[in-house]
């Protein structure tokens, strides 16, 4: 249980507020191999090239739901949203959230034939793992929950985008989280679908001093949130529009 109680303390840091600003932030450095700098993303691709139009589901937990970061307008779907429609002039471009504080993958994945008649995506960005890794779900069986979702967005014509678990060095001492990332990254590189590895993104940020996730300090853990929120859309937003200009 100690586990259970450990992770809200990490999500509570990561859904703080991030100002929805007319001119995008500076964002955090990104190693080569972390930008997703090569992916495809066909379906994409073919609504931008002829529809004019890029909608985006984003399921996830509590850190994509932001129920604590003030609105709608300051989650990290919001500010990916932001970004893209300030890279690609002249698309439609809509991010819609699916996420609740404490929904599993299988949770995510029994809802999605929902999500996917309700919002008609082009790509789904999926945040799963940590519910599982504080729960000690078998790796296993979260392994298959992804492959079954990849299936559910394979048979609807949609792209895919997984995206591993958070990272924290208080969260990291007292639970198991790279099983989790380890079965995400497996996964896609088994289905070829590209992941975003947020724990070493958050890690290369950590351990640089650009953020600082145990900060103790109320004031500081609001900007370290902002920040983060919109360093990882700012990762996705790169990739996403170079993707789907790419012929």
């Amino acid at each position: 249980m100690r586990y259970l109680t450990a992770l809200p303390i990490l999500i509570g840091l990561l859904i703080a507020a991030v100002p929805a600003v007319a001119t995008q932030p500076d964002a955090c450095p990104v190693r080569p191999e972390l930008a997703l700098a090569d992916m495809a993303l066909p379906q994409s691709a073919a609504a931008v090239a002829t529809e004019k139009r890029l909608s985006i589901l984003t399921l996830g937990g509590a850190a994509t739901a932001g129920k604590t970061a003030g609105g709608d307008a300051y989650t990290y779907p919001a500010r990916l949203q932001a970004r893209l429609r300030a890279a690609l002039p002249g698309i439609d471009v809509s991010v819609t959230p699916s996420a609740a504080v404490h929904r599993s993958a299988l949770e995510m994945l029994q809802r999605l034939d929902r999500d996917l008649s309700d919002t008609s995506p082009n790509l789904v960005i999926w945040a799963a793992g940590g519910v599982e890794a504080a729960g000690h779900v078998l790796v296993d069986e979260f392994a298959d929950t992804l492959d079954r979702g990849i299936d559910k967005t394979t048979a609807a014509g949609t792209d895919m985008i997984l995206v591993d678990v958070l990272y924290a060095p208080s969260i990291a001492r007292v639970v198991d989280l790279m099983p989790y990332r380890d079965a995400t990254l497996a996964t896609g590189a088994a289905r070829g679908v590209p992941v975003l590895d947020r724990y070493q993104l958050m890690q290369d940020w950590n351990d640089s001093g650009e953020l600082a996730f145990d900060t103790t300090d109320p004031k500081e853990r609001v900007q370290v949130a902002r920040k983060l929120f919109d360093c990882l859309a700012a990762v996705l937003a790169d990739s996403i529009a170079a993707a789907v200009r790419r012929p």
